[in-house]
């Protein structure tokens, strides 16, 4: 027996849960497809192979219907009983590291601070053109 991708699987998984979720909330295609925001015409290129499901269309479905991520991304089918993220979002991920790039770039403007407080006192070397040499190399 031929074992199956990492990108068949997604898709029969996916799949899967995209049709469970219809039968379970009594929508047609079309209408869960507006709801999770991907066209009908993806969901059919998914069903045909051609296509695969992306991450941010996993993740719209497990969070809109309380779907286990991990269960739909494994390669396995052994659903976890709790899921590992409740209520994380895209939006959410993508504050996080908003503020995670903010952090990291005062931290940044503070050690190009310190540098030229440092090339003031002992060396003639702008900091700023430092900066750049390194960053060619």
């Amino acid at each position: 027996m031929k074992k199956e991708t990492f990108k068949a699987g997604l898709r029969r998984r996916y799949l899967a849960v995209f049709d469970e979720v219809k039968e379970k909330t009594g929508m047609t295609e079309k209408d869960l497809c507006q709801a999770t925001g991907i066209h009908a015409s993806y969901i059919h290129q998914i069903r045909s192979g051609k296509r695969s499901p992306t991450l941010e269309h996993v993740m719209s479905i497990c969070d809109k219907y309380n779907y286990d991520l991990l269960y739909v991304l494994r390669g396995d089918d052994k659903k976890h009983v709790k899921r590992p993220a409740d209520n994380v979002t895209l939006e959410q991920i993508y504050k996080e590291l908003q503020e995670l790039r903010e952090i990291q770039d005062t931290q940044f403007e503070k050690m190009l601070d310190a540098l030229i407080v440092l090339k003031n006192k002992f060396n003639p070397i702008d900091p700023k053109e430092w900066i750049k040499k390194i960053g060619k190399s």
